[in-house]
């Protein structure tokens, strides 16, 4: 290909996301996250990650140190249909710690992204044909969540949700700039990080 070529493409890629940008008719829509302007864990703070969605979870303890984030330990394993939101917030209450007060939940599922007392969460927009989540969709996910382990569990846990793509590019800020990094999701199941 050449560089005439390439120049052209780059350009047309640039003006669909200008247009997307001002709302526009666009083949590349895009949605935009904002991002929580602090931590939402303290300095040796333990707390949780995990990931929903296909047919495996997976959960991790973590721990915030002055040096980074180390891991305390790691865990998978297969994961039930979420036929309706109560599937869901038992499972979460099966594997949620009981010691920790902060869950990062990545959820593989379309999202359209609220942020809510700081933190990011989303608002379910559907559900797939294993997982249909009845009485979740259209509800912002991580604030059912800390809802429901509020009325069922009597403790206060904070809820970060964002769906595998914004989980995919978050953790490229470990290691590069925020103003360097994109992600997106071209058709279904092919998701991307830059």
């Amino acid at each position: 290909m050449d560089s005439q070529t390439l120049a052209k493409i780059s350009q047309s890629f640039s003006h669909e996301l200008q247009n997307g940008k001002i709302g526009q008719k666009t083949c590349l829509p895009f949605i935009r996250h904002q991002l929580s302007e602090h931590s939402i864990t303290d300095i040796d703070e333990l707390f949780q990650v995990m990931v929903v969605g296909g047919s495996f979870y997976q959960k991790a303890l973590m721990k915030k140190t002055n040096e980074g984030i180390e891991m305390v330990s790691h865990q998978d394993g297969s994961q039930p249909p979420f036929l309706s939101e109560q599937a869901l917030m038992d499972f979460l209450s099966e594997h949620i710690d009981p010691q920790v007060k902060t869950v990062a939940l990545n959820f593989a599922y379309p999202l359209h992204p609220v942020t809510r007392q700081g933190k990011l969460d989303g608002t379910l927009v559907n559900g797939s044909k294993e997982n249909t989540f009845e009485g979740l969709v259209g509800e912002v996910v991580g604030e059912r969540i800390e809802n429901y382990f509020q009325k069922k569990h009597h403790r206060m846990v904070k809820v970060s949700v964002a769906n595998d793509t914004i989980c995919l590019l978050l953790s490229g800020m470990m290691y590069h700039p925020w103003n360097q990094l994109a992600a997106g999701v071209v058709g279904t199941g092919l998701n991307f990080a830059i």
